[in-house]
C-alpha cells in the first residue's frame, strides 16, 4: 500500500466553494478510483506555529491522506490520466497552486 499526504490552500474567498466541491463531488470521485482504499480529508481550523518562523501567507486550508493499493507506476498513470486531468480542471481555479502529493510512510513506533 502507498500512502500519500497533501495540503491545499484556497484562493481568498474561495474556501467555502472548495469545501462544497469536496463534499459534493471530489470525495466520491477520488474514493471511487480503482485501488484507492482511503481518502480522508480534513479542514484546518486554525494555524498553530509555536516557533513563529513560518511566513504568515503559508497555510493549508485542506489536508488529505490517500491510501492506494497498487504500484507507484499505476499511481503515476492514474494521476496523469485524461480523466484525472479533466477532473482537476473543475477545481484548480479555486486553489492558490497545485500542491504536490507526498508519498509517505509511517515511522516505526519505538515506545517499547
Amino acid at each position: 500500500m502507498i500512502t500519500m499526504v497533501t495540503g491545499h490552500s484556497a484562493k481568498p474567498g474561495m474556501l467555502e466553494a472548495y469545501v462544497e466541491f469536496l463534499e459534493q463531488k471530489k470525495l466520491n470521485f477520488v474514493r471511487s478510483l480503482p485501488k484507492v482504499s482511503r481518502y480522508q480529508v480534513y479542514r484546518t481550523e486554525r494555524r498553530f506555529d509555536p516557533s513563529g518562523m513560518l511566513p504568515e501567507d503559508k497555510r493549508f486550508d485542506i489536508v488529505a491522506i490517500i491510501d492506494y493499493d497498487g504500484s507507484e507506476t499505476e499511481l503515476e498513470m492514474l494521476f496523469m490520466s485524461d480523466a484525472w486531468v479533466a477532473f482537476m480542471e473543475e477545481y484548480m481555479f479555486m486553489l492558490e497552486e497545485d500542491a504536490p502529493l507526498y508519498i509517505a510512510s509511517a515511522l516505526a513506533d519505538c515506545s517499547g
